[in-house]
């Protein structure tokens, strides 16, 4: 680390960073060139938005300055609850669990000795029990810096659209008996008298109603329909309205049985959501929903496609790329510090266990 004396840091607590700071902010980013729509402003912004009206959230962003020039963005907030009669404090990321793929500081490069400057620099500011970060892909810059302290607990499955010429080359890369399911579910459809049809469109909003109709059919399986949760479903809204909406459908006679909802950032597409009437689940719609979304990006000529994060069949049969997401904890400074951060750490291992047993 250079000088000391030439770095300085600001912390913003409240919704002005994003109105005072907005210009700096956009900046920075046009600088570096950022590629990832969730190191955007705007997608950052959107997540917070969607979240500043709950009561347990404060924004923690910090700037990092070096010879007065922006050198790194930490796009945190601070959680706060109460456990045990403990009023916990913990640090995240702002798009944590909330629909990104993964999280990062925004920086170009941030060696080791500046992120502990930062940390140092929080510790004698501000009170709180750990740091807890999650979705840190392979090629962020916080993986980098934490790798002997960071723990795998989650896939992401991406496509690389530019690594073939067409569709038809991509799908020699399936295996046999995947080539067989897709054969015979078109097969199902049209032994059983249904025409099949698909629609790529961009979004508008008259497809909300379609959306959520599917989506509710989740239920059925346990599983979370995200627009009876009001944040999410905002935060979705907003998303396609700030970037550029692109919906698929499955239809069978002419019925909507199957949606995939995406944005488009820098020529690459990233899957939002995604579901299926469950009364149609014996013809794998889903499962032709993502085939369509694959020709679409080929024919789009996107350069990737993301599906996100989650470890299912359906995307092990289609992708040959994955990375793993890790999640990290740093220990705070407060007397309950070690507590919760030797909780975190025992979490952390186990899930990482588990996840290498189910690899092997």
């Amino acid at each position: 680390m250079q000088n000391r004396l030439d770095y300085s840091i600001k912390i913003f607590k409240n919704s002005s960073v994003f109105i005072d700071y907005e210009l700096e902010w956009k900046n920075f980013e046009r600088k570096l060139g950022v590629t990832e729509i969730f190191n955007t402003y705007d997608f950052i912004k959107i997540a917070w938005n969607s979240k500043k009206n709950n009561s347990d959230l404060s924004l923690f962003v910090v700037f990092l300055y070096f010879k007065n020039e922006l050198k790194a963005v930490f796009p945190w907030l601070m959680r706060q609850k109460n456990k045990m009669f403990i009023k916990y404090k913990r640090i995240e990321f702002i798009c944590q669990e909330y629909l990104a793929d993964f999280c990062d500081i925004i920086s170009e490069k941030i060696s080791k000795e500046e992120f502990n400057y930062v940390l140092s620099y929080i510790n004698k500011k501000e009170k709180y029990d750990i740091i807890f970060l999650q979705q840190i892909g392979t090629e962020t810059n916080l993986l980098s810096l934490l790798i002997s302290s960071a723990y795998m607990y989650n896939k992401l499955y991406e496509f690389e659209i530019s690594n073939s010429t067409n569709y038809i080359e991509y799908s020699k890369s399936y295996s046999a008996s995947h080539k067989q399911n897709l054969r015979t579910c078109k097969n199902k459809i049209i032994n059983d008298g249904l025409k099949i049809d698909f629609i790529v469109k961009q979004y508008e909003e008259e497809d909300l109603r379609h959306i959520e109709e599917m989506s509710n059919s989740k239920l059925v399986d346990n599983k979370d329909n995200i627009y009876l949760n009001p944040i999410k479903r905002q935060m979705i809204l907003n998303l396609v309205k700030q970037f550029s909406g692109k919906i698929i459908y499955v239809c069978l006679n002419d019925k909507k049985v199957a949606y995939r909802l995406n944005i488009i950032y820098k020529n690459k597409k990233y899957c939002l959501d995604a579901s299926f009437d469950r009364n149609y689940k014996q013809y794998s719609v889903g499962i032709l929903s993502l085939e369509c979304s694959l020709k679409d990006s080929y024919e789009s000529k996107y350069s990737d496609q993301s599906e996100g994060w989650g470890d299912d069949l359906y995307k092990r049969q289609f992708s040959t790329g994955r990375q793993y997401l890790y999640q990290t904890v740093i220990k705070g400074n407060t007397l309950f510090s070690s507590y919760f951060y030797h909780k975190a750490l025992t979490s952390m291992k186990l899930v990482q266990d588990t996840l290498k047993e189910n690899k092997s």
